[in-house]
């Protein structure tokens, strides 16, 4: 077929072809980007050797992270492929990524049980959750970027006020 199957990867393409967003996805190592509408394979962009867990495209398009099982995130280019830079930090695997609508910050949920917040620019971590039980399967800015909700395991939703650093 030239591309990737799997019931997921329909209703991820289907629902985001609504959209109108790009539709990217991760297997293994490997994360595999292909046109919503056609279903054509249109990027490969290979790991660099930890099963990813979560995969986020920048809201410009340009970047995809990638969050492995080694607890670290991957920032790669769209484009190309290459890869421009790394993450670390959790203690665990990275289960859930959002970049903030101005794509200069992303947000990472671990299976160490904390959300943290990133700067992009410096590569470094300046927020992050404390006293969490439970995995952080997802999360979400609001569409402004003042606001950071996250969830897991422990069935609790938290949601956080970006500018004052503080849950509301």
């Amino acid at each position: 077929f030239g591309f990737a199957q799997s019931w997921m990867m329909n209703d991820i393409a289907a629902l985001q072809h609504l959209y109108g967003a790009d539709f990217t996805s991760y297997a293994g190592n490997t994360v595999y980007s292909w046109d919503a509408a056609t279903g054509e394979l249109t990027r490969t962009i290979p790991g660099s050797g930890s099963v990813i867990r979560s995969a986020a495209l920048s809201p410009d398009g340009r970047t995809i992270a990638c969050g492995t099982q080694a607890g670290k995130i991957q920032l790669w280019k769209v484009e190309d492929g290459a890869g421009v830079g790394e993450l670390g930090g959790h203690e665990g695997e990275v289960c859930s990524l959002a970049y903030a609508p101005d794509g200069r910050s992303l947000a990472s949920g671990g299976g160490d049980g904390t959300a943290r917040i990133w700067d992009l620019a410096g590569k470094a971590e300046t927020w992050r959750s404390t006293g969490l039980q439970g995995v952080v399967l997802s999360l979400a800015f609001s569409p402004g970027g003042d606001r950071l909700a996250w969830g897991g395991d422990n069935e609790v939703i938290h949601v956080l006020d970006t500018a004052k650093r503080q849950e509301v």
